[in-house]
Order: structure tokens, then sequence, then C-alpha cells
């Protein structure tokens, strides 16, 4: 399995499988930019880790799973309906295949994501046979830098018409006032 070469500020960590991302970056300093990966062929499990204090957890989290929704959308083929649900997460077929996780404490913020890629339901499921943890990884990576530039700039108001044109429903809508 190759290795991501993520873009500045990303520095990625290879974990041994097995071994959780979430778990593993609450258990460490806080490095701005660090990617925990447990590299497997048949997930991308993941966590990112950001220098924030007062970080909106929950926003940041539909921010980031709206990086991840790009990163997977590109990797599938045409007419694979994929959607953003509330809270945070990822409809493949209409069945949940993800879900972002946000937390936020100490001057940190931490988002991490499980996704499967091979079996019923997954992506591979659903003709993305060459998609792979490590190029979604990256993808994912490309698309938080201008979406995270979007909200840091307009806040959650900036990205909810981009969430809203995804949503699966009615009730998934982000509702932002002035």
């Amino acid at each position: 399995m190759h290795h991501p070469r993520l873009p500045p500020p990303f520095k990625l960590a290879v974990l041994q499988q097995g071994r959780a991302p979430l778990p593993a970056a609450r258990a460490r300093p806080v490095a701005h930019g660090e990617v925990l990966w447990e590299e497997r062929p048949d997930r991308l499990a993941f966590a990112l880790v950001l220098e924030a204090d007062g970080a909106d957890a929950p926003a940041s989290g539909h921010v980031a799973l709206l990086a991840l929704y790009r990163a997977l959308a590109a990797g599938l083929p045409p007419g694979v309906p994929l959607h953003v649900r509330r809270p945070p997460a990822l409809l493949l077929d209409g069945a949940p295949l993800v879900k972002m996780v946000a937390e936020a404490e100490a001057g940190a913020l931490r988002l991490a994501a499980d996704v499967p890629l091979r079996g019923p339901g997954s992506p591979a499921d659903m003709g993305a046979v060459d998609l792979d943890a490590a190029g979604l990884l990256l993808g994912f990576c490309r698309h938080l830098l201008p979406l995270g530039d979007l909200f840091a700039e307009g806040g959650l108001a900036a990205v909810a018409p981009q969430w809203n044109a995804l949503a699966f429903g009615d009730e998934d809508r982000m509702e932002v006032g002035p």
C-alpha cells in the first residue's frame, strides 16, 4: 500500500493496523495538521488534529464531512447516490456509510472518520473498485483546505448552500440565520 503525500499543513502519521486513530489522537500531544491513519486496504480510518481554541466542533464536523463527500464522490461512478445527513454522516445509495466525529477540547479540534471501502453497501460494491484509502485521504485533505478557508471567512452560513444541495432530506438541511 502506498502512503499519500498530503499537502501542507497536513502531516501523515501511519498507525499499525488495529490501532484506532481517534483514541491515538487523544493520547498524543496536539500537533496541528497531524493526520493519524490506520493503514488498511479495506477502509479509510483516520483522525485529523488541529490547533483550535474555541473551535465549534459540530460546525467543523459538517465542513469536514463536505470535504469527505467531495473526495468520495470523485471516485464513485456517475449516478451513484451520495448524500449528506445531519448529524454529519454520509449516505451511499440511501444507506449510512460513515459518520464524521468532531470533538474540541483543550485547544485541539479532532475530526475522525472510518469509511468502509469494501464489502456490502460499500463504494466498491457500487462500482468504485479503484478507490483506495490513500487516494481518498489525499482527496479529503485537498478538499478540506478551501472549505476550511470558506468556513473561517464566513462561518457555517458560507458552507450551508453547498451542504443543502447535497442533503438527503429536508430534515438534513442547514438553517443558518443572518
